[in-house]
């Protein structure tokens, strides 16, 4: 019969365990584009993924068919079948989904019958039914699922006889937890859900908890200690202070109060998921300077460390306590930020779990020296608590710091290779839709977390045939292309910058051999509609890129700012009025106009000049506010930082004449609170900082000191021409005369403001 399907030998599927199946005669699923099958549903579906799958599967049938196939539910129907879910019938050919793995299913055929059985369980997110459907469109029925289907990512062929084999497999996840974020946005939650997103893993976090303690029973007030103490002697309104030991008693009364009293817990109180409990604090570092805390800090602790001692004390007891009140019950921490990397100094009791943040994101462990400290990390975890570990891992970084379409599938591959024993999945973190840019690397993902034995280069060569027909060469060469330039680039020490990206791994022939390969691949592939659908998606993300190499390298577009010599520098009043002033020349701020998508004027003008001398730089920056008492200055909080989102200048100092070295960091507001660090470590301080702030009638204005001692700078009086980078940045908070408005000196690319790619040359000149 036509249109027979060899189910065993499809290299770009994961890998399945094939056993013998009975024999038996091919079952039509469509003879001359007639159904002939029915879908026959013999459990009651009682949630959203099997929903999705059985609605998933009656689309793909009528794009290969022609026809939607007729659905009976409760009860088999003669003539072929496609019987979906457990029941009698199934349990008389050996199939109970119950008996599966959690999340496993099987495909069994008889005569007129196939069969897909999973183990469904709702309750802990077991969806084997639907994730056997989706297997059954793929290897049978040829569907793939590469990015969302509105998009021309869902790949299908004609079929019009549809005949299925005997057939008998079974599989289950290697990893149960394989969660992709965000879902909501349009499509991607079927296009998830078709590639098994889901989390059957029972211990759970609930992210940043407590972050309303200040406003649950007043502990503000009457408990002040429990909060972070700054450098300026007043508390945190979120962050907890984990050193005290009255923040433990706290935590300890609200556990008690929940599991003891049976009282529903506000959000933001205490995280408590089932039998989880969470200890997860506020989205920041840890910067209390408290007298408990700064014993415990580790001040060689680096970005990822320095803090880790102080959460892990208190993790320790915490499990302690709880072991001996609630023993059936779980604390699941999560290393973030400065406390990440585990000090080794605290043994944990056995109810201790770990979900461990990947920090720099995982594209960036191509880098050696990045991938032994994060796998370093999580061997060390799992001794320490002697069980695996939940990942958290970010799909959004590094891909907020650069344009560059990379892509990582081999990387993927041995992280997850490299932890089957180690962890349970991971929390795959985005921001956004990232499918357009990142979308073999996602779908790699998905697939790598279901088991990491996915061939990824089988998968990439027929991924190239499915999509793009007769362009298949040309997307094959540069698929193949964006994945070499990535994994096989090295950055100087592991870093990350603009100018890595567009030295060592897209260079200027790399790009000249994209262009090519695009244009030859539209050339060969736009007379077919669809497929020129598909090459202008893929291509969308490559204008940014090939503008960012622009900027970065040709310079075009970017303002500069001149370091102007000085034999005496100004006052720090923050007015500018000293005569020095008028020598050093002004640079504009703009704006990232993201309906444009290109750099502004912004509408609220700001200037900044800088004077040198041997011992440091005064920067000088001008705001035109036409209310100035409506500066947003009451965060008082050093080292905050929340105090991005006060009226401030942001500064980004790289002295390295590189580009590619670890800016220093400085947050300055209108209300004189500082945010200083180096690399994300808040524990540096600018020794030797001085600024002042002043309003005028229409403007404010400041004035900003930093000794080159400070940021290891040698400058001496004979450094004219030596050039460093940087970027700088002024955020208006008022809602009043046009709004807010992030502005920087250059702002050719959205997102962060510490985007290297907008980082421009600061010139030191007599």
């Amino acid at each position: 019969m036509a249109g027979k399907v060899d189910y065993k030998s499809v290299p770009d599927l994961n890998p399945v365990t094939i056993k013998k199946a009975m024999k038996h005669s091919p079952i039509p699923i469509f003879v001359n584009g007639v159904p002939t099958a029915t879908i026959c549903l013999m459990d009651e579906v009682q949630d959203q993924k099997t929903l999705k799958a059985i609605n998933e599967l009656q689309t793909c049938m009528k794009l290969i068919g022609g026809e939607k196939l007729a659905i009976s539910k409760g009860k088999l129907v003669d003539g072929p079948a496609i019987v979906i879910g457990n029941c009698k019938e199934a349990k008389e050919i050996g199939m109970d989904g119950s008996k599966s793995p959690i999340e496993g299913f099987a495909i069994k055929t008889t005569q007129n019958r196939i069969f897909i059985v999973g183990h469904d369980d709702k309750k802990i997110g077991s969806y084997g039914t639907a994730w056997g459907i989706y297997e059954f469109l793929e290897r049978v029925a040829n569907v793939r699922w590469y990015w969302t289907a509105q998009n021309g990512g869902r790949y299908t062929k004609k079929q019009p006889n549809l005949a299925v084999v005997p057939i008998w497999l079974e599989d289950a996840p290697v990893y149960r937890k394989r969660d992709i974020w965000p879902s909501h946005l349009p499509g991607l939650g079927q296009l998830h859900a078709s590639l098994r997103s889901a989390n059957s893993w029972p211990i759970n976090l609930i992210v940043h908890a407590p972050h309303n303690l200040g406003k649950i029973e007043n502990f503000s007030k009457n408990r002040p200690e429990i909060f972070q103490l700054h450098k300026d002697g007043k508390r945190d309104s979120i962050m907890l202070c984990y050193g005290n030991k009255h923040t433990l008693e706290t935590y300890l009364e609200r556990i008690e109060e929940h599991f003891d009293k049976g009282k529903k817990l506000e959000n933001g109180d205490i995280g408590i998921d089932r039998d989880t409990i969470t200890v997860s604090p506020w989205d920041n570092n840890i910067s209390c300077y408290c007298e408990d805390c700064q014993k415990l800090l580790d001040k060689n602790g680096g970005a990822y460390g320095s803090a880790s001692p102080i959460l892990e004390n208190f993790v320790s007891k915490l499990g302690e306590e709880v072991k001996k009140r609630w023993p059936d019950k779980t604390i699941l921490y999560l290393p973030y930020m400065n406390y990440t990397l585990a000090s080794g100094t605290v043994k944990f009791p056995d109810n201790v779990e770990v979900q461990l943040c990947g920090m720099p994101g995982v594209a960036l462990y191509k880098e050696p020296i990045v991938n032994k400290q994060f796998q370093d990390n999580i061997d060390k975890w799992q001794k320490l608590t002697g069980r695996k570990v939940q990942t958290w891992d970010y799909s959004c970084w590094p891909e907020d710091r650069t344009k560059a379409p990379y892509h990582y599938p081999h990387v993927l591959k041995k992280y997850y290779q490299d932890n089957q024993d180690k962890i349970v999945g991971s929390f795959v973190n985005g921001v956004t839709d990232h499918w357009p840019r990142s979308n073999w690397s996602l779908y790699c993902w998905m697939k790598c977390m279901w088991n990491p034995e996915f061939n990824v280069d089988a998968a990439a060569e027929e991924f190239c045939k499915r999509m793009f027909g007769p362009a298949a060469a040309p997307m094959q060469k540069l698929l193949n292309l964006q994945i070499y330039s990535w994994e096989n680039s090295r950055f100087p020490n592991g870093t990350l910058s603009a100018t890595a990206v567009y030295t060592q791994a897209f260079p200027a022939p790399v790009i000249k051999k994209i262009k090519s390969l695009l244009k030859e691949a539209h050339q060969l592939g736009d007379s077919d509609p669809i497929i020129k659908q598909r090459l202008n998606y893929y291509e969308t993300p490559f204008a940014e890129f090939f503008r960012e190499y622009e900027f970065v390298v040709d310079g075009k577009g970017m303002t500069t700012l001149v370091l102007k010599k000085t034999g005496e520098m100004p006052i720090i009043d923050g007015k500018l009025d000293d005569k020095m002033w008028k020598t050093a020349p002004k640079a504009s701020f703009h704006f990232y106009d993201s309906k444009q998508k290109k750099q502004a004027n912004s509408k609220f003008p700001t200037t900044v000049q800088a004077l040198w001398d041997e011992n440091g730089i005064t920067y000088g920056f001008h705001m035109k506010e036409p209310n100035p008492k409506a500066l947003k200055k009451d965060n008082k909080n050093s080292d905050d930082g929340a105090l991005y989102w006060q009226d401030c200048i942001e500064l980004f100092i790289d002295p390295s004449g590189t580009n590619s070295a670890d800016p220093y960091h400085l947050i300055i507001t209108a209300g004189d609170a500082v945010f200083d660090s180096f690399g994300k470590d808040t524990t540096w301080t600018c020794n030797g900082l001085k600024f002042k702030s002043h309003e005028g009638n229409d403007y404010w204005s400041m004035e900003i000191f930093i000794p080159h001692k400070s940021i290891g700078a040698n400058i001496t009086t004979s450094s004219t021409g030596q050039k460093w980078h940087g970027q700088f940045c002024r955020n208006r908070m008022s809602d009043l005369e046009g709004g807010r408005e992030n502005q920087k000196l250059n702002a050719n690319q959205p997102g962060f403001n510490s985007n290297t790619g907008d980082f421009t040359e600061l010139r030191f000149m007599e």
